[in-house]
């Protein structure tokens, strides 16, 4: 689904979750790893009830295009994988990487389940 579409659908079953949107692509060693990592973990299958979680695979029709969402799905680069994290209503939350800071480069970039689990947690907290 698309953002869009899925927070939709939230809303008809009358829930206002956040958005967790993955952005990937298929050629992406890093984004492999991250994938395979992270679905091993039960702690980000259990909170991930509490997000719509979004696939947003590279060059397919739900990956977020400039023209459409500007830069809030890069807002530090195009690089892979990013994850973001949106309210309800497609605004990005303050939530980077816990192991970056400000001033750090690919600040949504994610390469350990560990970080994926705290930012979850600020997501939620945001």
């Amino acid at each position: 689904n698309s953002i869009p579409e899925a927070t939709k659908a939230d809303e008809k079953a009358g829930k206002v979750r956040p958005v967790m949107a993955v952005v990937h692509a298929g050629w992406c060693h890093a984004c492999a790893e991250l994938k395979m990592q992270v679905s091993k973990n039960q702690n980000i299958e259990y909170m991930s009830k509490d997000f719509i979680m979004v696939n947003c695979p590279a060059g397919s029709e739900h990956e977020p295009k400039k023209d459409k969402w500007g830069t809030k799905f890069e807002p530090d680069g195009a690089y892979y994988p990013r994850i973001i994290f949106l309210t309800h209503k497609g605004n990005r939350l303050p939530v980077i990487n816990p192991d970056k800071d400000e001033e750090d480069q690919h600040q949504y970039f994610y390469n350990h389940p560990d970080q994926v689990e705290q930012a979850m947690t600020n997501a939620l907290a945001a």
